[in-house]
Formats: structure tokens, sequence, C-alpha cells
């Protein structure tokens, strides 16, 4: 309706807007869906999604200031960051939009984007029963799986609904149950989830080059996010260098090749050291620098080498104090070794 009244631009702004408030994964997936059936709704499509994605960090940031103030001051920062890249994505389709059609008027085309409405009595029963299952999902993992299973909770249900997670968490923090940080890097794993999720989405089911802007946004939203929280926790600990093992998928390598970048110009020192390989991935290299895809000629050209002595030990941490966190005892990190030996 938004965009028959108000034209193309206004129209998604609106309606990107309003169902931010309501579901951003239901704005995402209709106009994923709508783009299909017409060239002429994808940019709009992408202006709403944008701007629907935006409202869920204000929504998210609201919740948890109501629930517990604490947690909504622990992710002000890199939530705020977050949505402000949405924005950003937000401007550069609408300058797209007013580009292409400078004198669009109330009668340009456009399909309505379904929302339920979240009063009627059918949707808010069906939200309380994944509240529900959440909360009883979240204390079983944290009960029997400490602060790994809560994480693992998070990002599954996150992929659903960021709601239900924020008001889980939120309300255990407030209630003195759980840790600020804990509850405040699930709400962060549960957003991340979610973006991951609906990036996902808007690519397999949008038109051919719908989806890619919404993902690059989407991806430069969680980094700078990440970026914030890791910077939050340099300044609170007075650290003066970042160190870390290296992963080396091709998501991992991107990311901590732009995080390395921004700590350096802040002027942080940072390191990566070799991970969990006896060797690194680009000294393994047949003679045409590719890869090695057979185990024998691979296995012919590493059992000669040397293997680098382990590092020594680092000396004891300075810092301006140790971080909020979570008590060691909550990840149960023998657990499973229990579990093993009740078995034997």
């Amino acid at each position: 309706v938004a965009h028959r009244v108000f034209g193309a631009s206004r129209g998604a702004g609106i309606t990107g807007l309003i169902g931010g408030l309501v579901s951003s994964t239901a704005v995402t997936v209709a106009m994923a869906q709508q783009s299909r059936s017409d060239e002429r709704l994808r940019v709009p499509g992408q202006l709403s999604t944008f701007l629907a994605n935006a409202v869920m960090f204000v929504r998210v940031l609201v919740v948890t200031a109501f629930l517990d103030l604490g947690v909504a001051e622990v992710l002000a920062v890199p939530l705020g960051l977050m949505g402000a890249v949405m924005l950003a994505g937000a401007g550069w389709k609408f300058l797209e939009l007013r580009r292409a059609s400078p004198g669009e008027g109330a009668g340009d085309p456009g399909e309505a984007v379904l929302l339920a409405n979240p009063f009627a009595l059918v949707p808010a029963i069906k939200w309380g029963a994944v509240l529900s299952a959440v909360l009883v999902a979240m204390a079983v993992a944290r009960q029997y799986f400490g602060a790994q299973g809560l994480y693992v909770a998070a990002a599954a249900a996150g992929v659903a609904d960021v709601d239900a997670v924020t008001i889980a968490v939120s309300r255990q923090s407030q209630e003195g149950t759980l840790a600020v940080a804990a509850a405040s890097l699930a709400v962060t794993i549960a957003v991340v989830s979610n973006m991951v999720m609906k990036g996902t989405m808007a690519v397999g089911l949008g038109r051919a080059g719908y989806g890619r802007p919404i993902a690059l946004v989407f991806a430069v939203a969680v980094a700078v996010g990440v970026l914030a929280a890791l910077c939050g926790l340099v300044a609170e600990t007075g650290a003066g260098g970042v160190w870390w093992s290296r992963l080396y998928d091709p998501a991992s390598v991107a990311r901590d090749t732009g995080v390395k970048a921004a700590l350096k110009a802040a002027g942080i020192e940072v390191r990566s050291f070799a991970g969990h390989l006896l060797h690194e991935p680009w000294q393994v290299a047949t003679g045409q620098g590719t890869e090695y895809r057979v185990f024998t000629p691979f296995w012919t050209a590493i059992r000669g080498r040397d293997v680098a002595a382990p590092l020594a030990a680092p000396q004891r941490p300075r810092g301006g104090g140790a971080p909020r966190s979570d008590r060691l005892a909550d990840w149960h990190l023998g657990a499973a070794m229990q579990r093993g030996a009740a078995v034997v």
C-alpha cells in the first residue's frame, strides 16, 4: 500500500521502517521474493531491507535497556555502528532509486509486503511459544553445557528470532543468574547468526544480482560490530596489542585481514601466529604453486620437513585489569571428559 500511495522510494522507506518494528526477517524474505516477479522492485526491496534491519538494531537495544541497562550499555556501540552501516546502505539505495525515477508519483507500481499483525491473537501465541521454547532451551543448555551451550543455543535460536534470545538472556542477567558479559555476547551471537541467515536468504530467494549488495552490506555491518566490540575490549583492558592464532578458511582470513588493518591504523600492535597446523598452507604447494589434491605426493613433500619448536610460554600479560567475563567454572570444560569417564 505504501508503494502505491507514496511512490517507490517513500513507500519502500515506510515499508522498511514499519516492517522492521514487526519482523526484519519477514521484510527481507518478502522483498527478495517480490524482486523475482518484477525487476522494478529490486532497488525498493533493497532499500526496505536495509531500513528494516536498521530498525532491528534499535529494537534490540530498546528491549535490552528495558530489561537490563548494563547489557544495553555493552551492546550500544557495536549494535549502534551496525545500525549505522544499515542506514548507509539504505542511503545508497535511496539515491540510486531517486536517480532512476526522479519524477515518481503515486502511481508507481509495487506490491505490498505481507506482515502479520503482531497484536493479533494467533501471532502473539506463536511468538509466546517461540519465546518459551528459547527460554527453556537456553536454561537447559547453560545448566548442562555451561556458557558454551548458551552461546550455541543463542546462535541456533537467533536464526529464527533475535528478540526471543534478547529477552531470555536479558532477563537472566537482570535476575543475576547470568553475567552481563555472557548475556551481551549471547545477544551479539544471535544478531550475527540472524544477519547471516537473512543475507543468505536474500541471495537465494531474490532474482539474480538482488542479494549481492544486501549480503555485502550485511557482511560490513557484522565486521564493524565485531571490530567495535574488540576495540572496546582493548580499551577496557588497557592492552597495547592483540595477538591470536590463525584460522585458514576464506571467511576467517578476510575477517582477520580487515581487523588487523583497522587495529594497526588505531596504533595497536597486532600479531597472528600459526594455528593448529604443523605447516602453513602457503608453505606446502606443488611446483605450479597450487595445493596438493593427492595424498601421496603431499606426504612426500612434507615428511622430511622440520617442525618448528614450540614457542616459549608468554609472560603474564600487563593491562588495566581483567575484563568483565564469565567464571571459568561456568564453562564446564571438563564436562565431556567426565561423561567419557562415566561411559568407560
